[in-house]
């Protein structure tokens, strides 16, 4: 796979994209999994992503400058 960023885009801000590749097998349901999810990882994004802080995260803040910066050409 080939993911090509546009150059105006990448002149415009700092981007950064990951990618993940991982062969599983499917099952129909891990509860082990599900309570982990619930449990540990919506907790920690609930607490890093709040109202008041949701547009200064280093992620949006950036997107949201290109996007302006794009609009304005």
């Amino acid at each position: 796979m080939e993911v090509q960023i546009d150059k105006q885009l990448k002149d415009s801000c700092n981007v950064n994209i990951g990618c993940i590749f991982y062969k599983t097998s499917v099952i129909k349901t891990n509860n082990e999994l599900w309570n982990y999810i619930n449990n540990i990882i919506i907790d920690k994004i609930q607490k890093a992503f709040t109202l008041e802080n949701l547009t200064e995260q280093i992620n949006i803040k950036t997107s949201r400058e290109a996007y302006k910066s794009l609009d304005m050409m």
